[in-house]
């Protein structure tokens, strides 16, 4: 198992970081370089296509289990010298082999169309057109919450709400040097091992192969980040984090518990942000997608942090948040309000630092983020 999980990981690690590497020296030649501004962080010319590299690491990856499956579930002792979980799962990656293309590619779809707005701009009326469209696809699939059997009245407006709503919080989140991967990279960890726990081995797999090409990512977009992954990339990570999350609620019936609040828990943060931004702008009359610095990390950055402690800050939010809800596989289901309880105060405390943060640069110049 170990042998399989280092692989997952290795393989989309080693693909996307050198698929960034490939950007970072050619991008100005394609076009793909995120110029500097007035309303941004950075002062020189930074390239694109991290978003593409993540994706088609992740696509790579995909591919390979599926090919991997069929060639072994038609050939079973092609598995005789390799450990004998290949085989044994040989024939479920066969059976989810449909699931996980459509998946695959509506999210090629969403790496275009952020692809799309970060070099030409795109109405966000149109994308959120499309990313209402791809979640509808999904649930025609039967990819849809399941904590209410038999009330899709709730479960699908809620499943799009969910996808949608997390796709565009990491499009908020990307707002600093290594902010959204990286609290994506710590999210999908943690899905991983609760997913492990519960025995759900199709979930580890997705999860450490997209944690896996975050991390190639991420090497080259630490600050100062040499590349961003741009809407290609943070709507590519929230859908398919956001998909992943919903696959899991209909899952090992034993854990509803864990599987349904978990994911709640781990991305806590992103999910904050966006309800406060939104909530933000809303109440100034501006629309939700107007770029301004009313983002969780700069209202760190107005409380004197510098932007990389702003980003490990909201690292450790994530990393806490996300042991609430790995904790909810120890305790009885009796007992999750405690973990959720404790969740709350924590997200109210920095609600209550955020107040002070807000007030004091509520007076800010230009927006800095294009989200």
């Amino acid at each position: 198992m170990l042998l399989l999980v280092t692989v997952a990981f290795l393989g989309p690690l080693i693909a996307s970081g050198a698929i960034s590497l490939l950007f970072i020296r050619r991008g100005s030649s394609w076009g793909l370089v995120d110029q500097p501004s007035l309303r941004k962080n950075h002062v020189r010319p930074v390239a694109l296509g991290g978003g593409v590299a993540i994706c088609l690491a992740v696509a790579f990856m995909l591919l390979v289990v599926i090919l991997a499956g069929y060639l072994f579930n038609q050939r079973p002792t092609w598995t005789s010298g390799l450990p004998a979980l290949v085989g044994q799962h040989a024939a479920g990656v066969v059976g989810v082999a449909p699931l996980l293309l459509l998946m695959l590619a509506a999210g090629l779809v969403q790496m275009g169309l952020g692809l799309w707005d970060d070099l030409r701009r795109l109405d966000y009326r149109v994308r959120l057109l499309v990313e209402v469209g791809l979640v509808c696809l999904l649930i025609s699939q039967g990819v849809e919450l399941a904590f209410l059997p038999g009330w899709r009245i709730i479960t699908v407006p809620l499943t799009i709400l969910w996808v949608v709503g997390l796709t565009n919080a990491f499009n908020f989140l990307d707002n600093m040097d290594g902010l959204s991967a990286g609290v994506g990279f710590i999210a999908s960890c943690l899905l991983a091992v609760i997913s492990a726990l519960v025995g759900d081995l199709f979930l580890v797999g997705c999860y450490v192969i997209l944690s896996g090409a975050l991390a190639g990512f991420l090497w080259f977009n630490w600050t100062p980040a040499r590349i961003f992954m741009g809407d290609a990339g943070s709507n590519f990570l929230g859908f398919w984090l956001g998909t992943l999350t919903v696959i899991s609620t209909f899952k090992t019936e034993a854990y509803s518990h864990v599987t349904l609040l978990a994911p709640l828990c781990i991305l806590a943060v992103p999910i904050y942000d966006v309800a406060t931004v939104t909530m933000i702008r809303w109440s100034q009359g501006r629309s939700p997608f107007h770029a301004d610095r009313q983002h969780f990390s700069h209202r760190l950055v107005e409380l004197g942090f510098s932007r990389l402690a702003a980003v490990s800050i909201i690292h450790l939010v994530t990393l806490v948040t996300g042991l609430s809800g790995l904790a909810l596989y120890f305790v009885d289901p009796k007992a999750v309000w405690l973990v959720l309880g404790q969740l709350a105060a924590l997200l109210v405390l920095l609600a209550i630092l955020d107040i002070g943060a807000w007030r004091q640069g509520k007076d800010a110049g230009p927006p800095e983020s294009p989200s």
